[in-house]
């Protein structure tokens, strides 16, 4: 209990170091506040899972192999250096051969590895080490929201609701899990990219960090990064490209140039990892849903009727793969636990967000649509041609050849965003159809769609909303 108590001041003191430096920032009034909450749900999923979902299998796999693992490190200090390279060496150690890594695999082993290095800071002290990592994963969120409100200052409270707040997000980043860690480096990868300016000088310490952090993404999670690069790359080229004179002079040449970085930037992928092979992928992305639904209750999957080993077939199923990664189960279908009930009820309130926010926006559009081919009646009585000139097929493209110029950076990042959750939420059912899994997993894209559908609805509806929105203030 004393341990716990240090490390609990100890996380304390350094989120009070952090918040008065973020005290400024758009959200830098919720970020000591956030950070209870976050410690406070790491604690309790702990103990409501283990009273009604049947435990944490994972948090105490890896706690039990992090602790035997530090103290090997602690018998062998020689092999501290090499610890994140080598792994054949674990197999010197006979109870880890016979018991621990049976079925073990990289991103296990990594996820084992980090483990143990929080094990010896908390002298294997679960609940320290629990602590830390919900620690290391909201500094993760909250970096991620806060770039976001500096981008969006009008939806401030939309990423203090998506990424402090929802409960799956809190529920499921929290505590000893690799989810944790996924959103301490994923969060700290993706603000960077929020962030960046064409302008902007990077740091080699900055580079040093971004490098370390891309790995341990890819070590933990190929496939998050998989997502995550040709997107981040398109980005990086696209915001570089609208500062030159490339970008007005040739509009189609734009998007050839983006399209081929993509194609580029996904088949250098493809040789990261032997899943993402282009001779493989879709075999080892359909092998893995069938091993995955051979071992889950047929009740609590999410199917893909006939799916086979090819792109064709794999396409046809990404409507329902989209479906299920985010809504399945619905809050009226029936459910055998308490945890799959709550996950059903959330899934059916995710649902009429993005319903209400899709009806908002294509309100929005038809309203701008009417008001762009009504043309106003006093110009054209007093022969001002203005607005019919606009109204010609001319016209109406170089509307949008302009809209596209002006708002480019943000119109890239708008698509790219969308194109990283739906990439993300296909590899993930794919992956793991397990319902249970599934909710767990989807954690790593569901803030931002839950960002996303209440950003719309507070542009949207500010209007109605009227006195309820109002922006965060900035604290100097």
């Amino acid at each position: 209990m004393l341990i716990f108590i240090f490390h609990a001041v100890l996380v304390a003191s350094l989120g009070y170091f952090l918040h008065r430096q973020r005290v400024a920032q758009p959200l830098g009034k919720f970020f000591f506040g956030g950070l209870l909450l976050k410690c406070a749900a790491g604690l309790a999923t702990f103990y409501v899972v283990n009273q009604y979902g049947g435990g944490l299998h994972d948090s105490q796999n890896a706690f039990a192999v992090g602790c035997r693992l530090a103290n090997k490190l602690v018998e062998n200090p020689l092999k501290f250096g090499i610890f994140f390279i080598e792994q054949e060496w674990l197999y010197n150690f006979d109870d880890y051969r016979n018991h621990i890594y049976q079925d073990w695999n990289v991103q296990t082993l990594f996820l084992y590895k980090l483990t143990a290095l929080f094990c010896l800071s908390a002298q294997s002290n679960f609940y320290a080490v629990n602590l830390w990592f919900s620690f290391a994963s909201y500094c993760g969120l909250w970096a991620c929201a806060n770039a976001l409100a500096n981008k969006f200052p009008t939806s401030q409270w939309a990423a203090v609701v998506a990424f402090l707040c929802f409960p799956s997000v809190l529920v499921w980043s929290a505590g000893l899990l690799k989810e944790s860690l996924l959103w301490a480096f994923g969060g700290y990868l993706l603000s960077f990219l929020l962030a960046w300016q064409p302008s902007q000088k990077i740091k080699s310490l900055t580079w040093l960090c971004l490098s370390l952090a891309s790995l341990a993404l890819f070590r933990l999670k190929y496939y998050y990064f998989a997502a995550l690069l040709p997107m981040a790359a398109v980005y990086v080229v696209g915001c570089w490209l609208a500062t030159t004179s490339f970008f007005r002079k040739n509009f189609f040449g734009l998007f050839v140039s983006l399209g081929l970085v993509f194609a580029l930037v996904l088949g250098l992928a493809s040789f990261f990892h032997q899943n993402l092979a282009l001779d493989y992928f879709f075999e080892g992305l359909v092998g893995n849903y069938y091993n995955f639904a051979n071992a889950s209750d047929i009740d609590n999957i999410q199917h893909f009727r006939f799916v086979q080993p090819y792109w064709w077939s794999v396409l046809c199923q990404i409507p329902q793969a989209l479906w299920g990664a985010f809504f399945n189960p619905l809050g009226w279908q029936k459910g055998e636990s308490l945890l799959k009930n709550m996950a059903g009820i959330e899934n059916a309130g995710l649902l009429l967000l993005l319903v209400v926010a899709s009806g908002g926006a294509g309100w929005q559009w038809v309203k701008k649509i009417k008001n762009y081919l009504t043309p106003n009646p006093s110009p054209a009585e007093r022969g001002d041609f203005n607005s019919a000139r606009a109204l010609s097929p001319c016209g109406v493209e170089l509307g949008i050849k302009n809209y596209i110029f002006n708002h480019f950076p943000t119109l890239l990042l708008i698509t790219l965003g969308i194109g990283y959750v739906c990439l993300l939420a296909i590899f993930i059912t794919f992956a793991s159809p397990n319902l249970g899994s599934l909710a767990r997993y989807k954690v790593g894209f569901l803030p931002f769609v839950v960002y996303a559908g209440l950003a719309v609805i507070c542009r949207c509806f500010r209007s109605t909303i009227g006195r309820v929105y109002r922006p965060l203030p900035r604290f100097h």
